[in-house]
């Protein structure tokens, strides 16, 4: 009997010989640089060797973590290029009806509001085209190469949108050999990392953070598997050209907590982070074991003013599903992304006063390594898209909405140095708000806005205090039930033995 020959997987590049990253390519601006040759024409020819490392499928995307909800054909997403390629506006606006035709969660909703404002107009460049084609190109129905040729002639934008792929394509090769781990969501690639082991735990990062801010933390917290993602848009995860909003990040976190982590957990989050936790938490309940909240961000009311909104105006999640919000019209495009620039510009001249006013207590926190990782992720393609996102924001929910659509036990950890928030002052009337929400709170002295990454020993000492507290709780909790459903079970015996 013949042998029957292995199947193994590869790719060809964007480019002729770009291969990998070099080690001097440490950023975009000089991967661009290096950039000597054209983008490959034709199909791309078997190499005579395949490599002996695993295949870049299994590399940045475990098998076991793979989506085949899309069961699509070649054939179809040739078909799908050429159509879009032949009436890029007419492909256009059939994806408006489509979405508008449709607002099954809630970011659909928060996107089809932007869209009923002003049209195709307010999404960002390449949006169209990335939100029909993204999970084409991350399951290989359609390459690089294909959409490349198509665009050099047709969309610049998307052109600089398939180059952006290629180099987050080829920074997740390096960084799997480092020790990190990819997960592609909705064809975008999402880096994480994980440690330990016991009940599931996942911490969400900050505005301008990664996964990287909660590595120490990861290192102290015992009985523990814990994540850390890079969510879209910041560290080393993709950063497309999109209309962010929260419910975007939201949607992110839960689908990794089904996906990757396949199990209720802990969700533990800083700043903007925590915000986008507690969108998670109150949106999937069932997922989420707790909320930990680390100087989180979000509007919190004291309970009187909070009870008036809602019996004046009801929820935000309310009126959104009635639809009674109107739509949305955002500022202009040429007006967000000249204030993102600005906000940039300002990051890399005063990246280190920002970070010693960020560790007040821990002013060896603040190290060059440090600023030249966060500077690194802003020289990405399109990071400064993710800036943009925050004046579109849809209607927020306020903390007290989502803890209380939550309905589970949450634990605030405040840095009361916070300047970021306001200072101790400030922090003291969060906390309060936060305590008559039903949440636990441990304030930290002379602590800034960023607790996990300044004193990770405190933190992780805290929230194991807390699980372990918890867990005592609910053991009582299952005890006591125990022995009620026990007595009733004695006394309907008794009862029918009397009959």
């Amino acid at each position: 009997m013949s042998k029957v020959a292995d199947i193994v997987q590869w790719s060809g590049p964007l480019r002729h010989g770009i291969q990998s990253l070099e080690e001097e390519c440490k950023n975009f601006v000089e991967y661009q640089e290096k950039i000597k040759s054209t983008i490959r024409d034709g199909p791309f020819p078997a190499p005579l060797h395949l490599p002996p490392e695993p295949s870049e499928l299994d590399m940045l995307v475990p098998a076991d973590h793979r989506n085949h909800e899309e069961d699509i054909c070649e054939i179809w997403g040739a078909h799908m290029l050429n159509e879009w390629a032949a009436n890029p506006n007419g492909f256009a606006e059939q994806f408006l009806w489509e979405i508008e035709s449709s607002c099954n969660s809630n970011e659909a909703w928060a996107l089809n509001r932007i869209i009923q404002g002003c049209g195709i107009s307010g999404l960002a460049p390449a949006e169209v085209f990335l939100r029909t084609f993204s999970s084409l190109l991350g399951n290989g129905v359609v390459s690089l190469r294909q959409v490349a040729q198509v665009a050099a002639n047709t969309d610049a934008a998307v052109l600089a949108a398939i180059e952006a792929k290629e180099w987050h394509r080829l920074l997740a090769l390096r960084d799997v050999k480092e020790g990190f781990k990819y997960w592609r969501w909705r064809g975008y690639l999402i880096r994480y990392t994980e440690t330990g082991s016991g009940p599931a735990a996942l911490c969400i990062h900050g505005f301008g953070g990664s996964a990287e801010q909660f590595i120490d933390l990861m290192g102290k917290i015992q009985g523990h598997k814990l994540y850390a993602l890079d969510l879209l848009g910041y560290g080393h995860s993709e950063k497309p050209p999109l209309s962010y909003t929260q419910y975007l990040w939201e949607e992110l976190i839960v689908d990794f907590i089904r996906d990757v982590i396949r199990a209720p957990c802990l969700l533990i989050g800083n700043s903007i982070g925590g915000y986008f936790s507690a969108l998670a938490a109150c949106a999937a309940p069932h997922l989420c074991r707790g909320l930990v909240l680390l100087n989180t961000a979000g509007t919190i009311l004291p309970p009187d003013d909070w009870n008036e909104q809602k019996s004046r105006f009801g929820s935000v999640l309310d009126r959104m599903n009635s639809g009674s919000l109107p739509p949305y019209d955002p500022a202009p495009a040429w007006l967000l992304d000249g204030f993102s620039h600005v906000v940039f510009w300002a990051l890399f001249l005063l990246i280190e006063p920002i970070l010693e006013e960020l560790y007040p207590s821990s002013p060896k926190c603040v190290t060059a390594r440090r600023g030249r990782s966060i500077q690194r992720d802003a020289l990405d393609p399109f990071a400064t898209t993710v800036v943009c996102a925050f004046p579109r924001f849809a209607p927020t929910c306020t903390l007290n909405e989502l803890i209380e659509g939550f309905g589970g036990r949450v634990l605030v950890v405040q840095g009361m140095a916070d300047l970021l928030q306001g200072g101790p002052t400030m922090q003291q009337k969060r906390i309060e708000c936060l305590k008559a929400c039903g949440a636990d709170a441990i304030p930290l002295q002379e602590v800034g806005h960023c607790p996990q990454d300044e004193v990770p020993s405190l933190v992780a000492s805290a929230i194991q205090e807390w699980c372990a507290k918890q867990y005592q709780t609910e053991i009582m909790r299952w005890k006591c039930t125990k022995h009620v459903q026990y007595t009733i079970h004695k006394a309907m015996r008794l009862l029918s033995r009397t009959r």
